[in-house]
């Protein structure tokens, strides 16, 4: 494994980005969902980050070169990632965002950033922000079956 691999970025999902209505009305701007092309809740990809994550929404050349902007990523926020369980029209939907450690309630994401990409398709990703990557997956840990009666150790039959 060579050194980029530890800092690349993880990948969460792709779709258009759009703001729970929750989000927008409490006013905490904490969260965004991915939507597939029916407008459907995507599916994201979960993991566990240890320590501050940088939160991203990046731009693939095809889609700015037909909205007219400049391919790349678009910061969203910094701190400590999280997933919620949210709706979308009636569906519902994984949400992903970062809460960010100076304690403030609302802005979490950046709204100039979430403006410029409301209902834009993006790549949504999430990044260690030092010393490298150390996600791990979060994927459930199986439960160990358990055995009949053990003999103690070093007893003999």
């Amino acid at each position: 494994m060579d050194a980029m691999d530890d800092t690349r970025p993880h990948w969460i999902g792709k779709g258009r980005l759009a703001i729970p209505p929750a989000e927008s009305d409490s006013q905490r701007y904490g969260t965004v969902v991915l939507l597939d092309e029916h407008g459907t809740p995507a599916r994201l990809r979960e993991f566990t980050p240890i320590g501050t994550a940088v939160f991203t929404a990046t731009i693939t050349n095809p889609v700015a070169r037909e909205i007219g902007v400049e391919a790349g990523p678009r910061l969203l926020g910094l701190g400590a990632l999280f997933f919620d369980r949210t709706t979308w029209n009636g569906h519902p939907a994984r949400a992903a965002g970062v809460r960010p450690r100076d304690g403030r309630l609302t802005g979490w994401l950046d709204p100039r950033t979430l403006a410029g990409l409301d209902d834009v398709p993006v790549l949504l990703e999430a990044h260690e922000s030092w010393p490298g990557c150390r996600c791990r997956p979060s994927y459930p840990t199986p439960r160990r079956k358990k055995r009949g009666p053990r003999k103690p150790r070093g007893s003999s039959r």
